[in-house]
């Protein structure tokens, strides 16, 4: 919105998936060179639309606090929810950057104690206007302590009832019930046996039936099964390696990031044997990085047409199913 255009363009979907798939988002100043949009705001909507999750903002305060901090605000400040006819609530505040609630000398500053009500009477703040319309001018410590004292109230008959005495019935009754009900010890979860370097070195050295063998021994090692579809797709076995790899992949779906895997899949794409199972593959365990590799299939001139085409028909049914709802 900033620069007037898209990050990618292209002449078809395909074209701007794999844009999206193989570079970063260029900066506004290179998309829209008429525009002017300054240094620290082009870096700060790059970290927005990161490819990678994990290089975004985690949470919308985070942008928020950002925001504020290239308006002149205070970071961390008391957000004031909007009125339905599009008017601000300020509480008394006036429109200037306003300084944090520590720095008021009219609250109460206790050490260790400011920050968390400050916390809490933001977000009362933040669901104000959810509350019927009679609750909703109350100030914020009376809407939060209220269901607090309750809460006590609740405590402090369980206290009671607990420590009172019982009748020798009561105590029966009450031991008699306390095996029936009680939680069973979590079962900790079991670590997957795996196969040393040494053990798949050896093996590999010695060939395919060394490598059953072994796996036959570590059967939950998905780096084994990747070694069995390596050495498969060295004697050109090209459906013992397709299926070796797929097992590998179910058995330790973070090796859709290895790049021996990557390798493979991409030659067993293009073998008449294999580019079937290959396929399905790519479009399915191997996620983002499948998809990376299916746009090479579509776009490299050197791979043969019928190939490019199926990369091309694989890339938009990928772009045309629904997200799947969490």
């Amino acid at each position: 919105m900033l620069a007037g255009r898209r990050p990618f363009i292209a002449e078809s979907q395909v074209g701007v998936l794999g844009q999206q798939l193989s570079k970063s988002a260029p900066p506004v100043s290179k998309r829209a060179p008429g525009v002017y949009i300054p240094p620290s705001i082009d870096a700060f909507v790059k970290k927005m639309i990161q490819r990678e999750a994990s290089k975004r903002f985690q949470t919308a305060d985070q942008i928020l606090d950002e925001i504020d901090r290239h308006l002149g605000y205070a970071s961390g400040r008391r957000r004031i929810p909007t009125l339905h006819d599009g008017s601000s609530h300020l509480d008394g505040e006036s429109t200037n950057p306003a300084p944090s609630r520590q720095s008021d000398p009219s609250r109460l500053s206790i050490p260790g104690l400011a920050r968390p009500l400050d916390r809490l009477g933001q977000w009362v703040d933040e669901r104000r206007s959810r509350l019927p319309p009679s609750l909703r001018r109350l100030p914020g410590p009376v809407l939060f302590s209220a269901p607090l004292a309750v809460a006590g109230l609740l405590l402090g008959f369980g206290v009671f009832a607990a420590l009172s005495p019982r009748t020798p019935e009561a105590k029966s009754a009450a031991s008699a019930v306390a095996p029936a009900t009680a939680a069973p010890a979590p079962t900790p979860a079991l670590a997957v046996e795996k196969a040393s370097k040494a053990d798949l070195e050896s093996a590999a050295s010695s060939g395919i039936p060394a490598l059953h063998a072994l796996a036959r021994k570590y059967p939950s090692d998905g780096a084994v099964q990747m070694a069995i579809g390596a050495a498969a797709l060295k004697v050109k076995e090209q459906r013992v390696a397709v299926d070796a790899l797929g097992h590998a992949l179910s058995l330790d779906p973070s090796l859709q990031d290895d790049a021996q895997m990557a390798s493979a899949l991409w030659v067993l794409a293009q073998s008449k044997q294999s580019s079937d199972a290959a396929f399905e593959l790519l479009e399915r365990p191997m996620g983002p990085r499948g998809q990376s590799i299916l746009h090479d299939l579509a776009t490299t001139p050197a791979v043969r047409p019928a190939i490019r085409k199926k990369a091309e028909a694989a890339l938009k049914s990928a772009s045309a199913e629904p997200p799947a709802s969490p």
